[in-house]
């Protein structure tokens, strides 16, 4: 199946646009500044969370607005991530977008050494990954201009109301639109706000940005296995010419093969930002993302390396220096094992 099939470009750019979780995120290409340092002890347990991320004040605010405009509210689902339907919103397959969620969710938990740093056990509700949709334009517009009214979300900057323009914008723990932008793609768009939400917190509670690379490398990982294809991506690749997203190994393949001047070397993708980004270096962090994913056998607990990287970045590592600490790799072998690797893909 082509991505997006059978749904308009209009609705296509709808639903890309409202799955940035944040414009600040995806300017820049994660972390914080700071030297290289050794990484925790692997045998220790994570570094705490120095800023508590709950939905709580998002979910009131939902509630006081829908009560303030006579519209019903229909929270769906008992797990990790669930769905606040507004004003008689309806989703095809709401189930489906649930199952795909969790599986997301597991799947990120195993491939980080099962340390739970995207769910904490026993669930709080605070914790929970949230999803609200309204049933109309009109209703999403009103909740951004009532957001503003009341200090929860920043004014427009320049010429452009980037929240009306997405249809929608991420916070604590959350995510809004309205079901004409997400209904079409529930499937994918379900694991990407999922994997964004998840990966978000874990960096903004420790005061630090995710590396686009990584953020958005694990969201088109995991729709990939989960949904057969990648169906929604960052605002800033959503208006690219982009390849079918099943064909994207062969295709970063044949631009090694050729020496393409397109592949830009592992620690140039590291550092890259989603603004203004050349329309194949999105599928190369994802090769890149996936090639460290895979590179070594996975371990349970705190030793698991990719755990490591994440844990390490989100504590104020450059990408390259936790790479370099993790998996003993630095440039230019670092590129080479990456481009290896990726010549073997289909």
């Amino acid at each position: 199946m082509r991505t997006g099939a059978s749904v308009s470009p209009l609705i296509r750019i709808g639903i890309v646009l409202i799955c940035l979780a944040s414009w600040v995120a995806a300017a820049q290409g994660g972390g914080k500044v700071a030297k290289p340092q050794r990484l925790l002890d692997p045998r220790t347990s994570w570094s705490p969370t120095k800023i508590p991320w709950s939905n709580e004040k998002d979910l009131s605010a939902v509630a006081r607005f829908c009560a303030e405009r006579g519209l019903a509210i229909d929270d769906r689902g008992d797990g990790a991530m669930r769905v606040r339907l507004c004003g008689g919103a309806k989703l095809t397959d709401l189930d489906l977008g649930l199952k795909n969620s969790d599986k997301a969710l597991r799947l990120l938990d195993e491939w980080t050494g099962c340390n739970s740093l995207f769910v904490i056990r026993p669930l709080a509700p605070q914790d929970v990954y949230w999803v609200v949709i309204f049933a109309t334009r009109a209703q999403i517009d009103d909740w951004i201009d009532w957001c503003r009214q009341h200090k929860l979300l920043a004014p427009p900057e320049g010429g452009v109301d980037l929240a009306k323009a997405c249809q929608g914008f991420t916070s604590i723990r959350t995510t809004y639109g309205h079901i004409a932008t997400i209904d079409p793609l529930w499937d994918c768009k379900s694991v990407y706000a999922t994997s964004c939400m998840a990966v978000d917190a874990y960096f903004y509670e420790r005061s630090a940005i995710a590396p686009s690379w990584i953020r958005e490398g694990l969201a088109a990982e995991l729709q990939l296995m989960i949904c057969g294809r990648v169906g929604v991506t960052s605002v800033a690749y959503a208006l690219k010419d982009k390849p079918d997203s099943l064909g994207w190994g062969s295709i970063i393949a044949q631009l090694i093969r050729k020496r393409d001047r397109q592949i830009r070397p592992a620690s140039e993708l590291m550092r890259t930002g989603l603004s203004g980004l050349p329309n194949l270096s999105y599928l190369q962090m994802w090769s890149l993302c996936r090639s460290l994913r895979t590179s070594q056998p996975s371990i349970a607990g705190p030793a698991n390396p990719f755990a490591r990287l994440i844990n390490a970045t989100a504590n104020g590592m450059a990408s390259e220096a936790a790479v370099a600490e993790v998996y003993e790799a630095t440039e230019p072998r670092l590129s080479t094992v990456w481009q290896q690797w990726a010549l073997k893909q289909k």
